[in-house]
């Protein structure tokens, strides 16, 4: 079997968590706790991203899938797209100038 495109891999995994919510208070707490800015690993389509932009915080999400990243844009509305950046890199090379209070 061939390996997954990264298109393919980014659908299949957005559709798999589309509405996985288990998770979103245990970041909401820890993220009032810690406080802005947050770095989130492996952001995928920004599932968790949004939620906690949307409750104010400024959050960073990077992940080395380039379909994902474009996932995550393209579900971002004009109201928190000042509060997110996206980056295409891999957390073994990473190499971002910001300092977290919060690193999921």
């Amino acid at each position: 079997m061939p390996p997954m495109d990264a298109e393919t891999f980014a659908r299949l995994f957005s559709a798999q968590y589309a509405e996985f919510v288990q998770d979103l208070l245990l970041w909401q707490r820890l993220a009032r706790e810690a406080g802005s800015p947050i770095l989130e690993i492996g952001c995928g389509a920004a599932r968790v991203l949004r939620v906690l932009a949307g409750d104010g915080f400024d959050v960073t999400g990077i992940d080395t899938n380039p379909a994902m990243l474009r996932r995550a844009r393209e579900g971002l509305s004009a109201e928190l797209g000042p509060r997110v950046r996206l980056v295409e890199q891999d957390v073994r090379s990473l190499d971002l100038p910001d300092r977290y209070c919060l690193i999921l």
